[in-house]
């Protein structure tokens, strides 16, 4: 998944939004209240927008939908579990406990 941002304690915050972002790599107590939607929605294996926080520029990433299509087509190639692996049904395992 490719994204803009670019973590680093050693560089200066920059909004330089379509382009890239650099980010500090932990957000800070003031990140709760300040956090600003920077854009447009982006669609990537879900909908998101960046948010950024106004005061320290820490950014992220925020899902705002799943794409339903892709989480489709990945499990309609997950495999199938074998019937020789399947649990037994509760009846035959209430057999088996049953007080006598």
């Amino acid at each position: 998944m490719r994204t803009i941002v670019e973590y680093s304690d050693t560089k200066r915050p920059r909004n330089q939004y379509p382009r890239r972002i650099v980010s500090p790599t932990h957000p800070s107590p003031c990140c709760w209240a300040r956090m600003k939607v920077i854009g447009k929605q982006h669609r990537d294996r879900g909908k998101f927008v960046y948010k950024r926080c106004s005061q320290c520029g820490y950014t992220v990433r925020s899902f705002v939908g799943l794409d339903w299509r892709w989480i489709r087509t990945r499990l309609s190639k997950a495999p199938r579990p074998v019937a020789s692996l399947r649990s037994r049904p509760l009846s035959e395992t209430w057999i088996a406990y049953r007080w006598v």
